[in-house]
């Protein structure tokens, strides 16, 4: 091992002390004493060496690393100088426009998304006399006409310096307008009507500056004009370094300091941004960082929907970077948070059922926060149910009952359940390829989700085509899950029941000339079920659904490739038309929604493969 060595001093001479770099060059790669006399030093002399000092033209590599920086970093600036100034001049700014720019709102700033916008002490209540976010916004109720509440000059705000330019008043209209109409597809959970007046000039609580860039940035995402397309780079870097630069500031969301909602909800929004462009694997990374900061701030621990004056205990952290942990302030703001929760909670599972990784947060976690509720039901004044059924609720035998009842949930509870108990059953899947024959505490959980399962579907609010596009979305979203939870947990025993039947019985048939026995039916339902719901699909706008339908979709139609050619070989000819027809109405509402979430253009791929592989041999 190599050792430092110590300078070489020579007996008797006297070492003036020098300034940096004033010693020999000699001397100084020896790494010994130098007496700095010139022409040439004393030590150089007396031991026959040449001397040499530093001069102008001298650089040391550490001088010549930092001339490069330097260079690089004034070529860099003149490339943002161009680019700003050729975006400038292209973008059509009129005397009259510019003119109306106002001042930006206290503590918020588009420009800089690592400002932290201030999170006051007072908030305008909600009472049920005020307006909602339907009445302000028009456009969230009726698609068909656009929301114009944007239309005048003193909407608007102006715009801070960054990095790069800044949209026209007339761009942030339309990304707002068009974010409003696609908000539920993008995992909005906020009170809209709150959000909309804090980004007014003069509000007593300005928006959190990276939840208005992630905003815009979906505004970007399903604009269709060049104008507004041009902009998606620059609120995508805004978004994403706004949620970095702001994290720690969101884990202190007990402060008061920071609203830690709103960087919670960017997140949400940034990881299914990441989605819709096809990056699988950065979407599942950002949705789960949003998951681990809602588990952090303890949302996943709501287990009451009812807001209690004083119950907030006021903290003092002892260290550094403890976490505060997250309270509401008002009714509203827990509302927002719960349904924050299963919004989060669901998008990274179903992630995770997308990219094949396990999610951060499993059913065995001791999640307790109470199924969603609208927020209207949280700023009306009347009382909400004081329950707190959660996850374990659902295969509860004492409590099953009560909560897979679903007849007058919502959209976002209905949403919320089946997804759980696509989860349960695919859970059940994967134990029982570990247990073939199945253990008996594995049979009673499957009995209990299979009657969980069966009761929601019995109880759940049927699809007609005079419900509001958004609503028909949602219930279209439920109806599939639910069938496709059906379908995963008994496909492996229809499979079974078959095999089973071919060896008894000619061709596979049973003696009533049936095929497969209760799982297999409750198989084919799942699949005409999921056709049906399908159908529907075919008669609405395809970019009001949550792309993870695809997920469900490709999982059916599997099951129908496989099943064809089975019908055929036993005489089933009606039956395999049938399904036949069943694929390929799945088959182009995948192809209708490829052109919405490009990221699903590999699974319909892959089931085109296996279509032409196993189908028609």
């Amino acid at each position: 091992m190599a050792t430092l060595q110590a300078p070489i001093i020579t007996p008797g001479v006297d070492y003036p002390v020098l300034p940096r770099g004033g010693a020999c060059l000699v001397c100084r790669r020896r790494k010994q004493k130098c007496d700095a006399t010139k022409p040439q030093c004393n030590e150089c002399v007396s031991a026959g060496r040449g001397c040499q000092y530093e001069d102008d033209t001298y650089r040391t590599r550490t001088q010549l690393l930092q001339d490069r920086i330097a260079e690089l970093e004034a070529q860099i600036r003149a490339a943002e100088e161009k680019k700003a100034s050729s975006s400038s001049t292209a973008s059509e700014y009129s005397s009259d426009t510019s003119s109306i720019l106002l001042s930006p709102s206290p503590g918020l700033s588009i420009g800089r998304s690592s400002s932290a916008s201030s999170r006051g002490a007072s908030r305008t209540p909600i009472t049920p006399t005020s307006f909602s976010a339907e009445d302000v916004f028009p456009a969230i109720v009726s698609p068909s006409s656009p929301s114009s509440i944007y239309s005048t000059p003193d909407m608007f705000f102006s715009y801070s310096k960054s990095t790069g330019p800044d949209p026209s008043p007339n761009v942030v209209t339309k990304l707002l307008d068009i974010f409003l109409l696609r908000h539920s597809q993008c995992g909005f959970e906020l009170h809209l009507g709150r959000v909309m007046r804090a980004v007014q000039p003069g509000a007593t609580e300005p928006l959190t500056p990276v939840l208005l860039d992630s905003m815009l940035l979906m505004g970007c995402y399903f604009a269709r004009e060049n104008e507004l397309k041009r902009w998606e780079n620059e609120f995508f870097e805004r978004t994403k370094r706004g949620i970095e630069e702001n994290i720690t500031l969101a884990h202190g969301g007990g402060d008061g300091k920071y609203n830690s909602l709103h960087h919670l909800q960017a997140m949400i929004m940034f990881g299914l941004y990441y989605y819709f462009k096809g990056r699988l694997l950065e979407g599942h990374v950002h949705t789960a960082h949003a998951t681990r900061l809602a588990v952090a701030l303890g949302i996943h621990k709501l287990d009451s929907r009812i807001f209690r004056v004083g119950q907030r205990v006021e903290q003092t952290p002892k260290q550094p970077f403890e976490i505060w942990r997250w309270h509401p302030r008002d009714p509203v703001e827990l509302g927002e948070a719960i349904n924050l929760w299963w919004c989060c909670s669901s998008t990274e599972m179903a992630g995770s059922t997308l990219n094949g990784l396990p999610p951060c947060v499993s059913l065995e976690d001791d999640v307790t926060t109470v199924w969603p509720r609208l927020l209207p039901e949280f700023e009306s004044g009347q009382p909400l149910p004081d329950d707190n059924y959660s996850v374990n609720s659902l295969l509860d035998p004492q409590t099953s009952s009560i909560v897979t009842s679903v007849s007058r949930d919502n959209v976002k509870s209905l949403i919320a359940k089946s997804y759980i108990l696509m989860v349960w059953a695919a859970k059940l899947d994967i134990e029982r390829v570990s247990n073939h024959q199945g253990s008996e505490e594995w049979w009673i959980r499957f009995e209990r989700c299979d009657q969980a399962i069966n009761q929601f579907m019995e109880t759940m609010p049927p699809v007609q085509l005079s419900r509001n596009v958004e609503e028909l979305a949602y219930l279209i979203m439920v109806h599939t899950v639910i069938y496709c939870s059906q379908l995963q947990l008994h496909n492996a025993l229809a499979e079974f029941e078959l095999a089973m039947g071919a060896q008894r019985y000619p061709n596979g048939r049973n003696p009533d000339g049936s095929l497969g026995g209760i799982s297999y039916a409750r198989c084919n339902q799942a699949c005409r079920a999921t056709v049906l719901a399908a159908a529907i699909v075919m008669d609405i706008d395809l970019s009001y659904l949550i792309m993870f339908i695809g997920i469900a979709w490709v999982c059916v139609a599997e099951v129908l490739i496989r099943e064809i050619p089975r019908l055929k070989r036993s005489g089933f000819e009606a039956e395999a038309q049938e399904k036949e027809q069943q694929l390929n109405l799945l088959e182009t509402c995948m192809v209708r929604l490829v052109a919405t979430y490009p990221v699903l253009s590999l699974q319909l791929k892959q089931l085109q493969a296996i279509k032409a592989q196993q189908l028609y041999l």
